[in-house]
C-alpha cells in the first residue's frame, strides 16, 4: 500500500493534508514509547492519556509523520519546521474513527 495523498482522500474525504510526503511501506504507532523510525504516529487520545500530549515525542524517535486531531492540530507549532516539511501529517476530526477507516 502506497500511503499518499491519493489513499488518504480516497478512505478519508474530510481530512487535510499538511504535509504530504508519501512511503511505499508504513508502519502505524499509537504509543510514542514504542515508536520505530519511519512509523506513522496516530495520536489516539484515551481516558488516560492524549495521544496529542506526545506527537513531539514522536517525531524526536523517528516518526514519519502522524495523523491528529484538527482540534489539535497547535501540537504542531512545537515542532521544527524542517521536520514537518519531510513528514507526513494529516488532520482529521476523529482520529480514533479515521484510523479504523484506515484500517479498513
Amino acid at each position: 500500500m502506497r500511503f499518499d495523498e491519493y489513499f488518504i482522500k480516497s478512505t478519508l474525504p474530510d481530512s487535510t493534508i499538511l504535509y504530504g510526503i508519501a512511503a511505499d511501506d508504513v508502519s502505524f504507532s499509537i504509543d510514542s514509547r514504542t515508536i520505530k523510525k519511519g512509523d506513522i504516529f496516530v495520536a489516539i487520545s484515551g481516558q488516560r492519556s492524549d495521544g496529542h500530549d506526545f506527537v513531539r515525542q514522536a517525531f524526536s524517535k523517528g516518526a514519519r509523520g502522524c495523523i491528529i486531531s484538527s482540534d489539535r492540530s497547535s501540537v504542531l507549532d512545537e515542532l521544527d519546521s524542517s521536520i514537518l516539511k519531510k513528514s507526513f501529517v494529516v488532520l482529521v476530526k476523529d482520529v480514533f474513527q479515521s484510523f479504523i477507516e484506515l484500517a479498513k
